[in-house]
């Protein structure tokens, strides 16, 4: 897992725009954010046009535009301006997020907790939703095997009994029973972790064809927000040369 060459590509990805299409599909309905930064162009060039009638007359009269014309041409600027300037604002607060995670996410490795059986279906192509374990925990870079060792802890209290478990064992437990998602995240006690610190629960849509190494995905995620956008799941035909994880088998004891 060479995560600092994914990075790179990965970030070229984004200055390229292509890499929020190769990631989950979401339902935010209009884009409002990208049409009002689209209509910066007419109303750039409806300015230009204006200038250049403005000209044009005041050639003819050999006298200064009047005043009218002027008022309008402020109006056509301020407009673009703010078409151009302010359509970040109309961004919601999961696309601001998502955003987010696209140009200064980490890129962590990912054990599966549990996920969608569709996920193992021959000729899946279809995003499916899972549970996953990340870490913030630098150690997780070289020890990624003691995460793997977590999730399985994680996914051997869904069918325990909650009312023997410690509060916040019992919501992990409740979270992995009931299978709800997206749901915001749940920080891992320490003593579920591995030894590994700043662990999370998290929730995530899983591509067909993740990128992997071993039984661990790969994903950025943004560390402190525990919305479920903050964590995105890396498909293997995002990254030259990327792996995509092997289907059912030993390795996945925790699914």
């Amino acid at each position: 897992m060479n995560l600092s060459r994914e990075r790179e590509q990965l970030r070229a990805l984004e200055r390229a725009g292509k890499l929020e299409k190769l990631l989950a599909p979401n339902d935010d309905g209009m884009p409002w954010a990208d049409l009002c930064w689209l209509l910066q162009f007419p109303a750039f060039l409806g300015a230009g046009i204006h200038i250049a009638r403005m000209g044009m007359a005041a050639a003819e009269r050999k006298a200064s535009p009047p005043d009218e014309d002027i008022a309008w041409l402020v109006v056509l600027v301020l407009v673009a301006a703010v078409l151009r300037f302010g359509y970040p604002l109309l961004r919601t607060r999961a696309q601001r997020v998502r955003l987010k995670v696209r140009r200064s996410g980490l890129l962590l490795p990912a054990a599966v907790v549990q996920c969608n059986d569709q996920f193992f279906a021959e000729g899946n192509e279809q995003w499916v939703p899972g549970t996953l374990l990340v870490s913030f925990d630098p150690q997780v870079l070289s020890e990624p095997e003691r995460l793997a060792k977590a999730s399985e802890r994680l996914f051997a209290l869904k069918h325990a009994d909650r009312r023997t478990l410690p509060l916040a064992h019992a919501a992990i437990a409740w979270d992995l029973y009931h299978e709800m998602g997206p749901t915001r995240s749940l920080v891992v006690p320490p003593e579920l972790s591995e030894g590994l610190k700043d662990c999370v629960m998290v929730t995530a849509m899983l591509p067909p064809k993740p990128l992997a190494s071993g039984r661990m995905f790969t994903a950025l995620a943004v560390r402190g927000d525990m919305s479920p956008e903050a964590v995105a799941v890396i498909p293997a035909a995002a990254v030259r040369d990327g792996q995509s994880v092997p289907r059912r088998g030993a390795a996945w004891t925790s699914a």
